[in-house]
């Protein structure tokens, strides 16, 4: 419990735009989480997600890709979570096209597909993909 409220401290830190306090905290989180195993993959994905795209904004391209990937992987591994799964492949996605990696594409299109899927084409993560999606392909 401790631990998740510290992941939500961390992502609203992110949202007032401290990304570097948002990192820090983030970096405890994911590691105070990996010690729990499977019980906290659901949190540690999450945790995951948030980190990289604070290090995304932080211009930290690589290590936001790193992050992100293994979030997508612990994602795949429950395929009935599919509106997170897709989430986190739209971070993937975003993160990779600032990288200028011919992957992007593919990956925010699938994301895009599977978001308006499961939460509607006006959900401000749908729209979110669909505009990393527009910008791919310009």
């Amino acid at each position: 419990m401790t631990l998740r409220t510290q992941l939500a401290l961390a992502q609203l830190i992110a949202v007032a735009g401290d990304y570097e306090k948002a990192q820090t905290q983030l970096l405890a989180t994911v590691a105070g989480l990996r010690k729990l195993g499977a019980q906290g993959e659901s949190n540690l994905a999450l945790a995951l997600e948030s980190l990289g795209d604070a290090e995304a904004h932080l211009g930290q391209i690589e290590s936001a890709s790193a992050t992100l990937k293994e979030a997508v992987a612990i994602r795949e591994k429950s395929p009935d979570d599919l509106w997170e799964m897709a989430q986190a492949r739209e971070r993937l996605g975003e993160t990779l096209l600032k990288a200028g990696s011919a992957a992007a594409p593919d990956l925010l299109m699938k994301a895009a597909h599977d978001l308006e899927s499961q939460l509607g084409a006006d959900h401000p993560q749908t729209l979110r993909a669909k505009a990393a999606l527009a910008r791919a392909r310009v």
